[in-house]
């Protein structure tokens, strides 16, 4: 079993693509190149405002709010609350249910013999076959 030799006509049409590909990615590479280095690349912080902390200084005195005094709110003492009473009902007393009757044994009957159904004479038409075309 010999093989038939090669042909070279079609594997030059692949080899072409193949070239085209590469320049393609090369040129690409370039133009890449070219516009990255219009950037800095340095990471440069990014610029805002410094904030300014609230200081620890306790806020000034006022009657209006609660938290000029928070001592006051602490004390405040906690009313004490009496156990609830709660009236416990009587026990429900269920009645027993009547027993129902002894059921009576099935009785056994012979079951009829099956009636066979005779096989079809002739052939059986097949269901995908649509009878008149």
């Amino acid at each position: 079993m010999a093989r038939a030799p090669l042909s070279t006509e079609s594997s030059r049409v692949y080899v072409g693509m193949l070239l085209l590909a590469c320049t393609a990615m090369v040129v690409g590479i370039a133009v890449l190149v070219l516009e990255g280095g219009e950037y800095d690349w340095v990471q440069k912080p990014p610029s805002s405002p410094v904030v300014q902390l609230p200081s620890n200084a306790p806020p000034p005195p006022s009657g209006t709010t609660s938290t000029a005094e928070p001592a006051k709110v602490a004390e405040a003492p906690t009313p004490v609350l009496a156990p609830a009473v709660v009236p416990v009902p009587p026990p429900v007393v269920v009645a027993e249910s009547p027993k129902p009757a002894e059921p009576k044994p099935l009785e056994l009957k012979p079951a009829e013999p099956a009636v066979l159904v005779a096989p079809p004479v002739g052939p059986i038409p097949s269901p995908l076959i649509i009878p008149g075309r």
